[in-house]
């Protein structure tokens, strides 16, 4: 269960997300000489640890929703990406109600490659996405 915190219409319940997660970069990797070029492309697979806090909300059983922050760590250790999403709803009927919200993730993942026996970073793959949703939903 969850902690919750009132305070007058209001109902806080903050809480810790934990678990795993299987991620993918999409890599393009040119082979080949210069007068015959290939472009090969594929998923990276990152698979690792979620952490982050987040926090539920209630006021008059009408307006709830959460807000939640992830911090990812490729191969449990190093940091590589940062997600935020949030959920507003308004109960309109008994089991009906509105909502609108709002994920945004953003990415890092540094790329090594062997030389002269020691790893050395060649470059850096990034990318984020922002995605917003409105819509209509049932409570049971």
């Amino acid at each position: 269960g969850r902690h919750t915190m009132e305070t007058g219409d209001i109902r806080l319940q903050p809480g810790l997300r934990l678990g795993m997660a299987v991620d993918d970069f999409l890599t393009f990797q040119q082979t080949g000489t210069t007068a015959q070029r290939t472009i090969d492309y594929g998923p990276l697979v990152v698979t690792g640890l979620v952490t982050g806090p987040e926090l539920a909300m209630s006021w008059d059983d009408k307006v709830f929703g959460h807000v939640g922050l992830d911090f990812g760590f490729a191969n449990f250790t190093s940091y590589y990406s940062l997600a935020f999403d949030m959920e507003v709803a308004y109960a309109f009927q008994d089991n009906l109600y509105a909502f609108v919200g709002a994920d945004m993730i953003r990415r890092s993942l540094a790329v090594y490659m062997p030389y002269d026996g020691e790893k050395q970073q060649v470059g850096t793959l990034e990318d984020h996405i922002n995605l917003y949703t409105i819509g209509i939903g049932w409570q049971m």
